[in-house]
């Protein structure tokens, strides 16, 4: 078995970077092994296999190994997955059938694109199936063309490339020649055909065409796979010791048929002279374990160049610790051409293979490797698909991709920085076959079949979805209902030319985000669409959003501090980004009584900013600023819909006022919980200072997790103290020496039952609010009432501080929910003492 060399810890800052991981102090090179219908099972880290897969298996093992990894059932919609960070409902490529021609558009939003926009060189050897002609089947295939030029690697960010354009021609092993970006050198015409040299006399929409050294006399002379192999080591050494950071795919053909071209090159099976019962084996059987074992030694030569480019022995110009090393396959494993799946269980006891929605054509083996960055021995249940891979290397990478990608950074998964963020559901699409399409959700799977009808499965209890759950059951009905009715919404059922429109603002200053004329590709935002909004001026813009906007991703961004672009959502209107709105730097979205909306998140990006008073129903991710400030009703909040997520970068900005004129001061609610850190500024409102015993909620959430790092307060007259407390739900502000206790309802800075007998006058109405006009007493919750949600909260508070229970008269107790132990003795004692920890506020100010 292959021995992966311990090396040094990668090594990275602490402070986050805009919204991305951690900025690393090299950016890693990336190396991603693409396999071609490599099964599931097919690989020794999957589980017991006759198949030698040593290297695999050894970087499987020193790093992470994904248990729900998925790609598209075919070749040609994975790979548009992968490049362009969508999902197949909203890639133009979802199927086999229409791979020629110009199948991508020259938008510059690939992959490719961004990484090179990062720093990175790039490059692609093996398959990458568009923008050439070609024909299935075995031989020489000679003469392609290209007949795609927008959709050539080249066009499409990758500026180094060897290998095959057209996926047909890729059947072969033995093609007479393979494109390539640097020119071969000129026939020497000597009548040998001679690998690397030219093919023809001049390039084709930029790309040469290089012998392979297969010819009409030897076919064989050749394979192909191993000269892709030879064009990837030499990048590598040429690269090494660069300063710039490179993203190398091998996308090797393997174990693609054909077969049975192994068997005709030297040495084909020699790794398998010691296994026992090989040499019974068919010839089929030797044929596709030797291809598997074949792309094994590859991806282990690989791993030696990275580790020493030069080829001298010393490993002093290694720059294997400072690079990410992905395997992925296209799809499950296929039968075609006599592959012996069933005989090496190639798909891993999984249902199906290619072209299949069962797991067997869609989950693939994979792996992460990157010493000193990913711990060893680690394994992932996360559902993730070729659609992550993308956002996940412009993470590591520092950029961001287009607004609006289906696919999520696994980022913090492998290395345990960055956002945490979830793929609330995966979605696939599949035209070959009687399956239609697919949605995973919460470990299930429901299938479509062309014939309108369903199937649902569930992956954890019969993973090889061998039982249909019953739809009959009014559990399973609602969960297949909601589960369609997500896949439509993601665009399965949509027609072949459906797929994301990249559009950039055209309008100006005071337009309407609505207006048709006001976009490139003039026409009103649609739910397909990857909208910029961005001030391409010198001075600032305000745009409007009066009427619902709808899209995939919408983002607003400025031209500079003097140039910012805002967007002000109106009382009434509600601009949706289905998978993401983006704040980005200079941006400002503010909100005049609106709603932002989103599936996933709101981004707010560092020098971006979200203000005003309204509603955002998603999850937010704050590495920028938030203000909340007035709305034409008065009320000054920020009503969050989801969690809220506070980077080191983070700010939130609040200005208390009091209640003077029936104005509320500003705050920020939370029905979820309120992860912090960053900084917390308050300020007060010109002629405004409160008095001591004043307190005011500056945060109230489902639950607040952690703390600021950094509190700024002003200073006000008469030596009065300020303190930002904080309780299990509520950031306070509070003015005067005393402490904050969850159920000091009276706030006498003690939890007693002085505070019981305040909390039941709240709830009988009989006794005034406290000096706060915002506090009602008993309001534990802060929602405006007090009842039954603010009892359980007085009652954890008694608990959690070790006090005993709460003790009312028999004509004060409020009606008790289901479940509650109620204990008559003289007067009634409520419930059992539970251990837990005592939130007290702690003081924060700075």
């Amino acid at each position: 078995m292959r021995t992966i060399r311990s090396l040094g810890c990668a090594t990275w800052l602490a402070a986050a970077v805009g919204g991305l991981s951690p900025g690393f102090a090299q950016k890693p090179n990336i190396v991603h092994i693409l396999a071609d219908d490599l099964g599931y099972g097919s690989v020794g880290f999957n589980g017991p296999t006759q198949i030698q897969t040593p290297t695999l298996d050894a970087l499987a093992a020193a790093g992470m190994r994904f248990n729900n990894a998925y790609a598209a059932s075919v070749c040609g919609p994975s790979r548009a997955m992968l490049y362009s960070g969508f999902h197949n409902g909203h890639t133009l490529v979802d199927r086999n059938s229409n791979l020629n021609g110009e199948v991508f558009r020259d938008d510059g939003q690939t992959l490719g694109d961004h990484l090179m926009s990062a720093g990175y060189r790039t490059a692609i050897f093996g398959k990458w199936g568009f923008g050439g002609t070609g024909s299935a089947g075995e031989g020489l295939k000679p003469n392609p063309v290209v007949d795609g030029p927008d959709s050539l690697p080249t066009a499409q960010g990758f500026e180094s490339f060897y290998g095959y354009l057209d996926h047909a021609r890729a059947h072969s092993y033995r093609v007479d020649s393979l494109w390539t970006t640097e020119e071969p050198r000129d026939d020497d015409n000597n009548g040998v055909h001679e690998v690397g040299e030219k093919y023809q006399a001049n390039p084709d929409h930029g790309l040469w065409l290089e012998k392979t050294g297969n010819h009409p006399g030897n076919e064989n002379a050749n394979y192909t796979a191993d000269l892709v192999t030879q064009k990837a080591l030499a990048y590598i050494a040429s690269r090494a010791q660069s300063s710039e950071p490179f993203y190398l795919q091998y996308a090797s053909t393997i174990p693609h048929f054909d077969i049975d071209a192994i068997r005709s090159f030297p040495g084909w099976f020699d790794a398998y002279s010691g296994v026992p019962g090989a040499a019974a084996w068919t010839d089929d059987q030797k044929a596709y374990a030797a291809m598997i074992t074949r792309l094994d030694q590859a991806v282990g030569q690989i791993v030696d160049k990275l580790d020493d480019p030069n080829s001298d022995g010393d490993h002093a110009d290694s720059v294997l610790a400072n690079t990410l090393i992905v395997l992925t396959s296209d799809n499950g494993a296929t039968p075609e051409d006599n592959s012996p799946v069933a005989f090496f269980n190639a798909s891993g006891g999984k249902r199906g293979g290619k072209r299949d929605l069962w797991d067997g054509g869609i989950n693939v083996p994979t792996f992460a490797y990157w010493q000193g960055a990913i711990a060893p021995g680690q394994v992932s249940d996360r559902y993730t698909d070729l659609s992550d891979f993308m956002p996940t290397a412009l993470e590591l990478a520092g950029v961001r991709g287009p607004v609006g990608m289906d696919g999520v950074s696994i980022a913090h998964e492998l290395i345990g920085a960055g956002p945490n963020r979830q793929r609330p559901f995966l979605v696939f699409e599949q035209h070959e076959r009687d399956h239609r399409w697919a949605i995973i959700k919460d470990d299930h799977k429901l299938i479509k079949y062309s014939d309108g009808s369903m199937r649902l499965y569930d992956l954890i209890n019969d993973p090889g979805e061998a039982n249909e759950l019953s739809l009959a059951d009014a559990r399973h009905a609602a969960m297949a209902a909601e589960f369609q009715a997500i896949a439509i919404a993601e665009g399965v059922e949509q027609g072949d030319a459906y797929t994301v429109e990249f559009r950039q603002w055209s309008g100006g200053d005071g337009d309407e985000v609505a207006s048709p004329d006001a976009w490139t590709a003039p026409g009103t935002p649609g739910e397909n669409w990857s909208a910029v909004l961005a001030n391409q001026s010198s001075g600032p813009h305000t745009a409007y959003v009066r009427s619902n906007v709808a899209t995939l991703g919408f983002e607003v961004r400025g031209n500079g501090p003097g140039a910012t672009q805002e967007v002000r959502v109106e009382s009434g209107a509600i601009l949706t980004g289905r998978n993401e709105v983006r704040v980005s730097e200079h941006g400002l979205l503010h909100l005049d009584g609106g709603t932002v909306a989103s599936v996933r998140w709101l981004d707010v990006l560092q020098h971006g900013e979200l203000s005003g008073a309204g509603t955002v129903a998603a999850d937010v991710y704050n590495f920028g600023t938030i203000a909340p400030g007035e709305d034409p009703t008065g009320t000054d909040l920020i009503r969050i819909e989801g969690d809220y997520f506070q980077t080191s970068t983070g700010r939130l900005r609040v200005e208390v006022a009091g209640l003077t004129g029936g104005q509320q001061f500003e705050q920020l609610a939370v029905t979820g919980a309120a992860t912090l850190a960053g900084a917390l500024d308050v300020a007060f409102a010109s002629g405004f200072e409160p008095v001591d015993g004043d307190f005011f909620p500056l945060l109230l959430a489902g639950e607040v997790l952690q703390s600021f790092d950094t509190v700024v307060l002003p200073s006000i007259s008469g030596g009065v103290e300020l303190s930002v407390q904080y309780t299990d739900r509520l950031v306070v502000l509070v003015a005067g020496d005393w402490t904050l206790i969850d159920g000091d309802v009276n706030l006498d800075g003690a939890l007693n039952q002085a505070d019981v007998d305040a909390f039941i006058a709240g709830w009988l109405h009989t006794q005034a609010a406290p000096d706060v006009n915002s506090y009602t007493k008993g309001d534990l919750n802060l929602d405006g009432k007090t009842n039954r949600e603010d009892w359980r909260l007085l009652r954890d508070a008694f608990q959690t501080a070790g006090l005993g229970s709460p003790r009312f008269g028999t004509s004060q107790v409020p009606e008790p929910g289901a479940g509650w132990l109620l204990v008559l003795a003289g007067s009634l004692v409520l419930g059992k003492l539970r251990r837990g920890s005592r939130y007290h506020l702690a003081t924060g100010l700075v």
